[in-house]
């Protein structure tokens, strides 16, 4: 691949040019391979991690969590979903991450492995990340979370999970999270945006019809990807959201920075300094308290 222009900082170099293989017949071996980090995670002096089992629509599904050491009762609690396009299971530094936001957040954190596509295709993740969202606000007081401040975090594909979580929450009637983390989040199918093929080496335009292939189960219509529309048997609207007024939706960077806000408030980062201004003002008339930190030369992997 063509290496990017967009200048990189050192701590990112190295991954710079990652790209994994996403066919059809190597998702199975990375999967498999990739999801032996979630059976190797153990606690550690600050942080202690439990494996936790959710009830899900014909199943069950695996879930970590991390509580700080000396966290007190009715604690806050950050439901995590980690990037991977769809397809591929949670990385080593999503591990870091969920440990390193439970330590210095002060917050007891939910990560959901959810199913993969393409064997899972949508509705199959977003409905897993919404029942582990349900489950944890019905057994708050066995977790011992306080439901008022319950949040929702993701990377990528993630970030889109998240949101989804959230209009899927509104939706059902269902209690609505105390705030949206969002880290470079997937707002959309179409992935044709200037800062979208400057700005990720990883997630490569010419590679996103297959990414929308995996994750839908069906090509997309036209050659248009926003022409997707729900269907009685997936009857959710786009399985990659809009940006709503409704729910607030933020695209963010790497760090933990602000994650101590996230409580109360959306957490707002960019991973490049050029999407600042167009991205705070078409949030200008949003009600929702925001928290904006821009992340120079950290890429979206």
């Amino acid at each position: 691949m063509k290496r990017t222009k967009y200048p990189i900082h050192p701590d990112f170099q190295k991954w710079a040019n990652m790209n994994p293989p996403l066919h059809k017949a190597t998702i199975p071996v990375m999967q498999k391979l990739m999801g032996l980090l979630f059976t190797r995670e153990r606690s550690t002096a600050d942080v202690t991690v439990e494996r936790k089992v959710i009830p899900v629509g014909g199943g069950t599904i695996r879930a970590l969590w991390y509580c700080p050491k000396d966290v007190g009762e009715h604690a806050p609690c950050l439901l995590y979903y980690h990037g991977g396009g769809f397809v591929l299971p949670a990385a080593l530094y999503h591990y870091s991450l969920a440990k390193e936001y439970a330590q210095r957040a002060h917050c007891k954190v939910l990560f959901v492995d959810y199913r993969l596509a393409p064997r899972f295709p949508f509705p199959a993740a977003p409905e897993d990340c919404y029942l582990a969202y349900a489950w944890a606000a019905a057994n708050a007081g066995d977790l011992s979370i306080d439901t008022s401040r319950m949040a929702v975090a993701g990377d990528s594909a993630g970030g889109a999970l998240a949101t989804v979580v959230c209009l899927m929450a509104k939706e059902r009637g269902q209690l609505m999270p105390c705030g949206q983390m969002m880290m470079y989040p997937v707002t959309g199918i179409g992935m044709e945006t200037e800062s979208m093929k400057k700005y990720t080496p990883l997630c490569a335009t010419a590679r996103m019809p297959r990414s929308t292939t995996n994750y839908t189960g069906r090509p997309p219509l036209l050659g248009n990807w926003n022409t997707l529309r729900p269907s009685k048997r997936n009857p959710w609207p786009v399985c990659l959201p809009r940006i709503s007024r409704q729910l607030s939706l933020t695209v963010c960077g790497t760090g933990v920075s602000s994650m101590r806000s996230v409580c109360g408030n959306l957490v707002f980062r960019s991973s490049c300094t050029t999407r600042k201004k167009r991205c705070t003002d078409s949030i200008s008339c949003w009600t929702a308290r925001l928290s904006v930190t821009v992340l120079t030369g950290a890429p979206h992997f």
